[in-house]
């Protein structure tokens, strides 16, 4: 699957195939970079010699004059605002060379591609006599990679120990759904929550598609839940939300399902996070009679199988910060504020005005489905 997706002044090169990195990649820049133009790939230690080692050799024999920069995998799980520093040190220094075009290529999972992102948005570009164009180019590993930081758009880094968000495409992104052999199966199966929770926004299709699916045949299948799972989402992005630049607004809400509370939940794991924080909402739905107990239960039970933690919640305490943070919005004991809620599989809805007890239901119903499973 190759695409051109536009939106106002943005325009992102996709190309959707397997063993694309080892096969195509190399080749493919050549034909479409300039004859002056350098390659600098950014990854971490573990994926460059899985896998950046070889396109660093391919993109050589293609004369594009490669460079890399490879990063402490830990270092880089760890957001470390020292590694955001050193990597925007580097780049300022390999960006300067004598080329037309430099395209910076992230191979890597959420939390490398945001660093890059943080180093890409803070890179000085005033020197125009001596910096050539800059591009930057997503070659995703890991489901939340593919699915929140590339075709959402949204990036988080930290910068002298405050969190920076970004909103931005990458000018190029390569998804090749066979990298994902690098993952633990107990990471890849934990993962699956992301095209999960698109399609419980956009697709009752690839909610079948992934409920039916065993957890042996995960390896196996996983190449074609990817690629359904992109192109039901990149052809909903460009039908509904890149045709109209008023639009936008509209995705961002659409993707709010499941992280209402997942700003108080972030010492799990992100996708433990989006596990607990969509079984809130569906509490929530559920308290408002937006959600069938059928269509419940069935949700429901699949979220559960995907999750390996059984946190405590600690309730009471999580319910004091849950309310400091929605305070500006709560009046007369409701919460008024849009919020993305689900009335079936593909069909969200917009929801304004929510009795406070509703939130702390759901939030209890959440703890005790938690403390049964456990």
């Amino acid at each position: 699957m190759r695409k051109d997706i536009k939106f106002n002044h943005l325009q992102m090169k996709l190309i959707i195939q397997s063993n694309f990195l080892k096969s195509g990649l190399a080749k493919f820049l050549r034909r479409t970079i300039s004859k002056r133009s350098q390659v600098v790939l950014v990854t971490d230690n573990i994926l460059y010699e899985l896998f950046g080692k070889d396109l660093i050799e391919n993109l050589a024999k293609e004369k594009l004059d490669p460079l890399h920069i490879s990063l402490s995998a830990e270092e880089i799980s760890d957001n470390s605002e020292n590694l955001l520093s050193n990597l925007l040190d580097w780049l300022d220094t390999y960006t300067t060379a004598l080329a037309d075009d430099v395209l910076i290529l992230g191979l890597g999972g959420s939390s490398l591609l945001n660093l890059l992102m943080g180093a890409f948005s803070i890179l000085p570009r005033m020197d125009l006599f001596i910096r050539p164009r800059l591009w930057l180019g997503f070659i995703p590993t890991t489901p939340k990679s593919i699915f929140v930081t590339t075709f959402i758009g949204h990036h988080t880094f930290y910068l002298n120990g405050k969190p920076i968000s970004v909103r931005r495409y990458p000018d190029m992104t390569f998804v090749d759904p066979s990298l994902t052999s690098s993952l633990p199966f107990s990471k890849l199966r934990t993962s699956l929550v992301y095209p999960l929770r698109i399609a419980l926004v956009l697709s009752r299709g690839l909610y079948s598609f992934i409920s039916d699916l065993a957890m042996n045949k995960l390896l196996v299948e996983y190449d074609k839940l990817t690629r359904n799972a992109l192109e039901i989402q990149v052809n909903y992005l460009v039908k509904h939300c890149f045709s109209k630049p008023e639009d936008h607004i509209n995705l961002y809400r659409f993707f709010r399902v499941g992280s209402f509370l997942s700003y108080d939940l972030r010492k799990l794991p992100s996708e433990e996070r989006v596990i607990y924080s969509l079984l809130f909402e569906l509490y929530l739905a559920h308290n408002l009679n937006l959600i069938s107990d059928s269509t419940l239960r069935k949700i429901e039970l699949k979220l559960m199988e995907y999750s390996y933690m059984k946190p405590n919640l600690e309730t009471e305490r999580l319910w004091e910060k849950f309310l400091y943070r929605i305070s500006s919005k709560i009046k007369d004991e409701r919460y008024v504020g849009e919020l993305t809620l689900l009335k079936d599989i593909g069909k969200p809805t917009y929801v304004n005005m929510i009795p406070l007890d509703s939130f702390k239901e759901a939030l209890n119903r959440l703890a005790r489905i938690i403390e049964a499973e456990s």
